[in-house]
This record gives C-alpha cells, structure tokens and sequence, in this order.
C-alpha cells in the first residue's frame, strides 16, 4: 500500500462504480468483484479525491463547504484517504 500523507493526490480507482444511496455510498470495484460501503463523510473525501488535488486541500475544500475551519477536519481526512487507500477505493493519482 502507497504511503498516503497530506501531499498525496489520490483518485478513484479505475473502473469502480459509486452508487450514492442517501448518506452513504457503495463503491462495487472491479478487480476484486468487492463492495466497499462508506459513509456521507467518506464520500465527500471519494468525491474531493480528483487526482490533481492534495488532501490536504481536499480537508480545506469540504471544511469550506461546511464552514469549518480544515485544520479541524485535516486529520479525520488523511484517516479516511488512508483507510479506503487500503480497501482499495482510492489510488495514487495516474500522471
């Protein structure tokens, strides 16, 4: 598994399909025919996560859209790009 930090610029992994279901989501991925469900606040996190953008952006990004200030979410953040690195959701950014 990639080390994951604050720099890293992390994307969904290609072909896997998100099926948004009011405050969760299921995320079927194609090479291991697995299902990964993940809550409202890991979505925001999967959606933020375009590939060009740092998490620690991502953190000030959905902290703006909540009107928090991102070093009060930083952390729950780089947590959750960590954790669905490791399921296999998220994946270093393709250059």
């Amino acid at each position: 598994m990639p080390d994951v930090t604050l720099q890293s610029k992390l994307q969904l992994v290609d072909g896997a399909k998100v099926h948004a279901m009011f405050d969760e989501a299921i995320i079927h991925l194609p090479e291991s025919s697995e299902a990964v469900t993940v809550n409202s606040s890991a979505l925001a996190v999967l959606i933020t996560c375009d590939g060009a953008t740092p998490l620690e952006q991502v953190a000030a990004l959905i902290a703006d859209d909540l009107g928090i200030e991102a070093a009060t979410i930083t952390e729950d953040v780089l947590g959750a790009a960590q954790e669905m690195t490791r399921l296999g959701v998220l994946a270093p950014a393709r250059n």
